[in-house]
């Protein structure tokens, strides 16, 4: 139990940390397609989040949120690319290597998973879909 205990709150926190760098660009994008698919994987990770809660709660525990210190940290360097980035091949890419960033570890947790949790395999999949998905901004003009 503490072992799927642990693999929920990383999953959990994998998500927190890619929907922060979504948050931090969301707003300020001009482009009309990419905000959209932005806004639709948002939608999708609170999904992914609430079932998180659900197993939690089936557990009778709490969900650990992303660590003050990190969450810090994320944002500062958020903010500094943010004055930098202004294209939106520039915004695809931080997001896309955010999602990317994520992977690692989520497979390796894949790995000791369990019938149960299958919420890490849904998360990959999400990512995945949204990787595929963010790599049209790459080749992409400046359309809005």
């Amino acid at each position: 139990m503490e072992k799927n205990i642990e693999i929920i709150n990383l999953t959990n926190q994998s998500i927190k940390s890619i929907t922060l760098v979504i948050d931090n660009f969301i707003i300020d994008i001009e482009n009309k397609k990419l905000q959209k698919l932005l806004t639709d994987k948002v939608s999708e990770y609170e999904t992914l989040i609430d079932e998180c809660k659900l197993i939690m709660k089936s557990y009778k525990k709490e969900l650990e949120d992303i660590g003050f210190f990190e969450k810090y940290q994320n944002m500062i360097s958020l903010k500094i690319a943010k004055l930098n980035t202004k294209s939106t091949f520039e915004v695809a890419k931080l997001i896309y290597l955010s999602v990317v960033e994520t992977m690692p570890d989520l497979y390796h947790l894949l790995l000791n998973t369990n019938e149960e949790l299958e919420i890490v395999k849904k998360l990959i999949n999400t990512n995945e879909d949204f990787i595929e998905n963010l790599k049209q901004f790459f080749v992409l003009n400046e359309e809005k």
